[in-house]
């Protein structure tokens, strides 16, 4: 499920790595029911992952952000990311 999660940041990040997702919209991604027990296992995934370096620690259920090194800033999608309240205009 780790690595799952860590393909969700990479399928899902904009220009700056990060990948926002819905209330419930990662789940579904990963295909874990949005319960409890749901909740649960994603979260373990998301610290599996920021404890194998895949994603940054201030990633979160909301936010997936990439290490810099592993994405490009070039290409379509946004340059910005409301829950870490970042904005960049290039």
């Amino acid at each position: 499920m780790w690595l799952r999660v860590r393909y969700a940041a990479e399928g899902w990040a904009n220009r700056i790595g990060h990948a926002e997702f819905a209330q419930g919209q990662l789940a579904s991604i990963l295909d874990v029911p949005d319960d409890r027990a749901g909740k649960v296992q994603v979260s373990r995934a998301i610290a599996t992952a920021k404890a194998k370096g895949l994603i940054l620690p201030h990633s979160s259920v909301r936010c997936l952000w990439l290490p810099e090194d592993d994405h490009k800033r070039a290409g379509n999608g946004t340059a910005r990311c409301y829950t870490h309240r970042i904005n960049l205009s290039w």
